[in-house]
């Protein structure tokens, strides 16, 4: 409520000047109050602040005329072949991390616990393989809309090409751009747990599921470090990040 009260206060400070320009009748803010001083793109996460005629300093001359999606739950995706990719890995169960270069957690295949990406050593881990012949429903982490990507799907986002960073969008994360021009994506190379849940390679490689199996207790994953990527499978029990598609 605060954080509304901050922003209606700027939007009644500008309105005057704003209602003497028929061309400005909205002002853009992206999630969390930060004007956008141009219109966001198609599907970026905003709401808009619409100038009715008369006095603009009544607070029922302006409304909120679109919804603001929750950024945990919303991703704006990037296309790329034939799937549309989320730009950020998957935190807490059903919900995204909040920037590209952010580990978000781990998770063991077909398994809804998420495990911390940074602890080295974790309580509680469940050393046995999980059941099942794919990533099912009912255990798949991404937010509604989602899912966790075939090993297909993976296959062909490696076939697009990449390359490594060390110092992603000027931080110190370090990971693989995936595809090329405006559809690229970043994944950070924040290591795995063991099937013993023992973290291991932070910042030198990185470990994807599929919800592709591989027999009764592997399955097949993505993976990189500064000189390759590629896929290859492993422990069901191990601890690795999920990159959702677009269902």
């Amino acid at each position: 409520m605060k954080k509304l009260t901050t922003i209606l206060c700027s939007v009644l400070i500008a309105a005057s000047a704003l209602a003497q320009n028929p061309d400005s009748t909205y002002r853009y803010f992206l999630w969390g109050g930060i004007e956008s001083k141009t219109k966001p793109k198609e599907r970026e996460n905003h709401y808009r602040v619409t100038f009715y005629k008369g006095n603009p300093t009544a607070l029922d001359k302006f409304k909120y005329d679109e919804t603001v999606p929750d950024p945990s739950t919303y991703d704006v995706g990037v296309k790329i072949g034939e799937t549309v990719w989320a730009t950020r890995n998957v935190d807490e169960f059903g919900k995204f991390a909040a920037n590209p270069q952010d580990a978000g957690k781990f998770y063991q295949w077909n398994c809804k616990v998420a495990w911390s990406a940074t602890e080295e050593i974790v309580t509680g881990w469940e050393a046995t393989p999980s059941t099942g012949t794919t990533w099912e429903k009912a255990n798949n982490p991404c937010p509604t809309g989602w899912r966790v990507p075939t090993k297909e799907e993976q296959e062909a986002l490696i076939a697009t090409g990449g390359t490594w960073t060390s110092t992603y969008n000027d931080s110190s994360v370090a990971g693989y751009m995936f595809g090329s021009g405006n559809n690229r994506l970043f994944f950070p190379a924040a290591g795995y747990r063991t099937n013993g849940g023992a973290l291991f390679n932070a910042g030198s490689y990185g470990y994807y599921w599929s919800s592709t199996d591989n027999g009764s207790i592997y399955a097949y994953y993505l993976y990189f470090y500064s000189d390759n990527a590629g896929m290859t499978d492993n422990f069901r029990a191990s601890g690795r990040f999920v990159r959702c598609v677009k269902e």
